[in-house]
């Protein structure tokens, strides 16, 4: 069997979160040392992915400083700890960066000083691809040039090339391009790798006789997952207690066989569960706080019903013993816990709801004694304890 070439768009790391354990992108890492896929890059696509692991890293790496470097974090860990954990976060992208540096070290870069700037403007003023959809036309340019170095390439060269990219503009570029087939994902192009392989018909009808068995590990996997924490994710209520809990149903389908040779392969599985929950809970959602009685009013406790669906994805990885035998066994299943941040409810029941200490049951001050509160303490604001900026005079030095 024939090897293949392939030409990754930046939108494929930045679209696989730059996990380089994701696997669509250690398949395809799988591939490359073995030499059977040639990857193509050039300079441009190198650094516009530097750039998107650079800005992205350095967004999160803000939002968890603001959390680690709070004076109630700070003392609930040891100096030395802190500085590691901020060393850790510091060092991120630069890491990051070089992960990928490995990835594409024996990647033929192509050239780009050959690329005629009189077509590239010729493109631009005649509103051709990459430059017809984007109202940012300018902004385009880095992909003209991609596309046309590519186009260049290929004049000289007898391979058939694939380019995975999920930009219209490049697909719409190499229309007409006998020698480019474009993929809009890294997926679909392992797809059609494996689907090239003698082995992939043997390989389907042994994952298709494994569903039940699947279906099981599914059943495992769901049953461990916290659930009480899960519910407080989906609902934004304190869940105190899971009552009852079951699985009405369970789907799942291959989405891709991502590598294929002839001692393993690794598949790609997504799918959907209908949960249902039955769970106590308290909503503090209407609380108020009367520093006076010191109580907090309004606290809502209850127990309810909940039907969710909850999405699935998993790889699973297969050893291949003899193919002549149909012999295969399941080494490793990995699901991704990702999946739980897309759980959907589709039905809510209430069961018992009971409010505590109603604030409504309470003799009120008059409105013109007080006309805020305090969104720390919960006391009531009046002319006497503001603080001037939103807080009592009590809070108002925290802010």
């Amino acid at each position: 069997m024939e090897g293949f070439n392939v030409f990754l768009d930046s939108n494929v790391f930045v679209g696989e979160k730059f996990n380089f354990n994701s696997t669509s992108l250690s398949s395809l890492k799988q591939y490359l040392d073995s030499g059977f896929i040639n990857l193509y890059t050039n300079d441009i696509v190198l650094n516009e992915v530097k750039r998107n692991i650079k800005s992205e890293l350095e967004y999160h790496i803000g939002q968890a400083s603001k959390i680690i470097n709070k004076p109630e974090f700070r003392c609930a860990i040891l100096k030395e700890e802190n500085d590691y954990i901020n060393k850790t976060l510091s060092d991120a992208p630069q890491k990051l960066e070089s992960v990928f540096d490995s990835y594409v070290e024996n990647a033929i870069v192509l050239d780009y000083n050959n690329v005629s700037v009189t077509e590239l403007f010729d493109n631009y003023f005649n509103t051709k691809a990459p430059f017809e959809e984007s109202k940012e036309k300018k902004a385009e340019f880095p992909d003209a040039v991609i596309i046309m170095s590519i186009e260049e390439y290929l004049k000289n060269e007898n391979i058939l090339l694939h380019v995975v990219t999920n930009d219209n503009g490049w697909e719409n570029a190499f229309k007409g391009n006998e020698k480019i087939t474009v993929h809009k994902k890294l997926r679909d192009f392992l797809s059609f790798v494996s689907k090239g392989n003698e082995n992939y018909n043997y390989l389907i009808e042994f994952y298709n006789s494994q569903k039940s068995s699947l279906s099981l590990e599914i059943k495992k996997w769901l049953d461990g997952q916290a659930w009480q924490l899960l519910m407080e994710y989906v609902r934004d209520i304190e869940c105190t207690d899971i009552c009852d809990y079951d699985v009405l149903d369970i789907e799942f389908k291959a989405r891709a066989v991502e590598y294929l040779d002839d001692k393993k392969c690794s598949i790609s599985v997504i799918g959907k569960a209908e949960i249902e929950l039955e769970y106590d809970y308290i909503d503090h959602s209407e609380e108020m706080y009367d520093r006076e009685d010191h109580e907090w009013y309004n606290t809502i406790y209850g127990t309810a019903k909940s039907t969710l669906e909850t999405p699935i994805k998993f790889s699973l990885d297969i050893n291949i013993n003899n193919i002549g035998n149909a012999d295969f066994t399941i080494e490793k299943i990995e699901f991704d816990d990702s999946a739980l941040n897309n759980i959907d409810e589709m039905e809510y029941q209430e069961l018992m709801s009971t409010k505590y200490n109603d604030y409504d049951d309470f003799e009120k001050e008059d409105e013109e004694d007080y006309y805020d509160l305090c969104p720390d303490c919960g006391c009531k604001i009046n002319f006497g304890n503001d603080g001037g900026n939103g807080f009592c005079t009590e809070c108002a030095f925290k802010h």
